[in-house]
């Protein structure tokens, strides 16, 4: 989605195809004007925590198993296929565009391109590959977009043909390796026989997602994803993406964690965790619980404060949180960021504020057709990829 594009949404003839690669699982799916009508889910072999060609080669093999279930399904096939990219195959980045001139002048498509190439090359220049260890690999653009835009210091929704002294944008752009991402073209082809292919960044289309849904109501907050092998987290200030990092520690992993502390196996201790939560878990097993899942609280506040001392010395963080994940990862959340230690970097010194992107789609005056078997991230973002005109 570009900013220049006039915000005039094409119409969707056909269904649109939408893939989300994980950290530790892939799930594919079916969008027909703004809503999922298919989705299928699979765990991968490896993880985002285990070396590059270990987790790329689980990716191809997941993409093959998924895809050969979409194409199962009854559902008209699509002939274009968004794919979205986790941590760590990507790099990301927000640059500043200004131009300010003592003149008043014209902003022009041919302007605008011209700044946005010399900021791709800025981006991309002397960048070393993504992963060194693949043998010959380089670096591919994956986003080139135009976040937001001011003339003479105010925001605009469209700034071509119009006159300014100074014009500002916020140019959002990522790369990854140019190896797995053909690798994953080529996996998606041949599962589909489609070549219509665009790859994005989770951080990018979460918050396209959310500013879809929010507007103008909302214009500083975090988005967290905790529900796989990593911590993603997206902060936007003033209605742009300004940041993003994430975390080799999300719910796969804590939960794995916990288990082994606990002597039980992951898919048992989903039942403990809901008892737990819903203050349901009888002692000793209670005091047990609690002092195992105080170590995973600090480990993890650990990662998050370290990589939240970056963000707040260049912007302040707001409290607001729209989270993504299962219903388990948020009751995790929801109970980690209640820690006093985390006022210290918000703005005001106060609390984090938490709402699930679930409970936000189900709440908002926009009508959002939730699919019960999609994740929260494609039932987001479904309606940026494939809403019909009108």
């Amino acid at each position: 989605m570009n900013f220049f594009s006039g915000g005039k949404k094409e119409k969707a003839i056909l269904p649109t195809g939408l893939i989300a690669i994980g950290s530790g699982g892939i799930e594919v799916a079916i969008a027909v004007d703004g809503a999922i009508v298919f989705s299928a889910k699979k765990d991968l072999t490896s993880s985002a925590r285990d070396s590059i060609e270990n987790f790329s080669t689980a990716i191809y093999q997941g993409l093959t198993e998924v895809l050969t279930e979409l194409q199962k399904s009854s559902a008209v096939k699509p002939t274009s296929y968004h794919c979205i990219l986790p941590a760590p195959l990507f790099i990301n980045g927000i640059k500043t565009i200004e131009v300010a001139k003592d003149q008043p002048f014209v902003v022009s498509q041919k302007m605008i391109d011209q700044l946005m190439a010399d900021s791709v090359k800025e981006f991309m220049t002397d960048q070393p590959p993504l992963f060194t260890q693949l043998v010959g690999d380089t670096n591919r653009l994956i986003e080139n977009d135009i976040f937001t835009a001011e003339l003479n210091g105010y925001a605009v929704a469209q700034c071509l043909g119009l006159k300014t002294k100074n014009l500002k944008l916020m140019h959002g752009l990522s790369y990854g390796s140019a190896k797995i991402l053909a690798e994953i073209e080529k996996t998606i082809t041949a599962g589909t026989q489609q070549e219509k292919i665009r790859f994005h960044t989770f951080p990018a289309v979460a918050f396209l997602g959310l500013d879809a849904i929010l507007g103008n109501d909302r214009d500083d907050y975090l988005i967290i994803d905790a529900g796989g092998e990593f911590t993603d987290i997206a902060v936007v200030h003033d209605r742009a993406m300004v940041t993003h990092f994430s975390f080799p520690y999300g719910f796969n992993f804590m939960r794995r964690s916990l288990a082994d502390s606990l002597g039980t196996v992951p898919a048992e201790i989903s039942s403990t965790i809901n008892l737990y939560f819903q203050n349901k878990l009888a002692d000793p097993a209670r005091v047990k619980f609690e002092a195992v899942i105080a170590k995973e609280r600090q480990a993890w506040l650990g990662y998050f404060l370290e990589a939240f001392k970056a963000v707040s010395a260049t912007t302040f963080v707001f409290p607001t949180i729209y989270l993504l994940g299962d219903d388990l990862s948020a009751l995790f959340i929801q109970d980690f960021i209640k820690d006093p230690s985390l006022q210290e970097i918000v703005i005001n010194k106060k609390y984090f504020n938490l709402s699930t992107i679930t409970a936000l789609l189900n709440s908002s005056p926009i009508k959002t057709t939730m699919f019960t078997g999609a994740s929260p991230l494609l039932n987001l973002v479904a309606p940026v990829f494939s809403k019909r005109e009108g």
